[in-house]
């Protein structure tokens, strides 16, 4: 007589594969924008590529360009959608529109730091507001809505007379 044997043992090998995750958000750390006057170091920021360009290559890389950083020395610095020529005194042909909310977002620095998938930015309404950055007592939040309908968040963590630290995370 003979009986089937089936194992119940965890350490089987198993030829489960776990299944991928796809990621839906871009996260990039510790971008710098330079101080407007500063011509070296860039203000032009793309969410595809986490590259950030200077006045110079603004033009040649406009279908990839979607927020732009206003700096001074002083505290009246702000984020402005690349199209925004009076803002950022760079004119770029064919530049990208994007929706910008510098103030009152309601978004703290820890709930920034729990975006961790497109749909976390669901709830969150971006409303062109044409304001400064209230305050520069960091982190601070700032969000955007790029003309392709994918919204991101910019975390203000330090600055000085040269550039602005920040973190970047946007949905695919």
């Amino acid at each position: 007589m003979s009986f089937p044997f089936i194992s119940c043992s965890s350490d089987d090998d198993s030829t489960q594969e776990e299944p991928e995750v796809e990621e839906t958000i871009l996260s990039y750390q510790d971008v710098e924008f330079g101080q407007t006057t500063d011509a070296d170091m860039g203000i032009f920021f793309s969410s595809s590529t986490g590259e950030v360009f200077n006045s110079e290559e603004a033009a040649s890389n406009a279908d990839v360009i979607e927020l732009a950083y206003v700096g001074s020395e002083s505290t009246f610095i702000y984020f402005t959608s690349p199209d925004d020529s009076s803002s950022t005194e760079v004119d770029i042909p064919n530049a990208r529109s994007t929706k910008v909310m510098n103030a009152k977002t309601g978004v703290t620095g820890e709930m920034f730091d729990d975006i961790d998938e497109a749909d976390d930015f669901d709830s969150i309404e971006v409303v062109n507001d044409n304001e400064a950055i209230g305050t520069l007592e960091f982190p601070v939040v700032v969000l955007f809505e790029t003309q392709d309908g994918k919204k991101g968040a910019v975390k203000l963590k330090a600055i000085n007379a040269t550039r602005l630290l920040v973190d970047i995370k946007v949905v695919k």
